[in-house]
């Protein structure tokens, strides 16, 4: 089952190709990211993908500011969900089943169909980033943009880790989301 399984995954023959997605800026970066020892790669990515989501929400929130009525109201509050499902349904959900379903969902399968018409590895990134984004869509326009910056770092993290095989690369990535929903659970019990 694994041959299988590695057989549809992607070998990117050079192993920094994946570091040019970015540009030239990041490229010393992602390098040395694919250097790092599995926990610390998970860390980092993590830390990134924080700086990401912080990002985006700022920006959504200048643009938006002098227009009221484009402020965002589908965003999805962890304090709401914590008080309406109890803390142990609320971890379950968000820190456990959601980083691997949207793993499988967000990451491998649009990954998988990509392959059937190309291997470079920035059409499979992009891919898989667009298709997590989307996923978020019900957060409205903030959900979108959240999504996409957090499922560039996890595409990366999938395609990164995908030439190791399939196993690792989906528990990876699922441990990078799994940390990422972690502090905000922890955030939303604490603020």
């Amino acid at each position: 089952m694994d041959n299988e399984i590695d057989a549809i995954v992607p070998e990117i023959e050079e192993p920094y190709a994946l570091t040019r997605v970015l540009g030239a800026q990041h490229e010393t970066r992602l390098a040395h990211l694919l250097t790092l020892r599995p926990l610390h790669f998970i860390f980092v990515c993590t830390f990134y993908l924080l700086i990401l989501k912080v990002a985006a929400s700022f920006l959504i929130e200048v643009i938006t500011y002098p227009f009221p009525e484009w402020k965002p109201s589908g965003t999805v509050d962890p304090r709401k969900i914590i008080e309406e499902y109890g803390r142990g349904s609320a971890f379950l959900m968000g820190v456990v089943f959601a980083p691997l379903i949207e793993t499988i969902l967000g990451q491998w399968l649009p990954i998988r169909v990509a392959r059937i018409w190309t291997e470079n590895p920035k059409i499979l990134l992009w891919t898989a980033t667009c298709v997590f984004a989307l996923q978020h869509i019900h957060a409205g326009f903030s959900g979108l943009a959240v999504g996409f910056g957090g499922g560039i770092v996890l595409a990366f993290a999938f395609l990164a880790w995908y030439r190791v095989g399939f196993v690792k690369a989906f528990l990876m990535t699922s441990a990078i989301h799994a940390v990422h929903n972690g502090i905000a659970f922890v955030g939303a019990l604490f603020l």
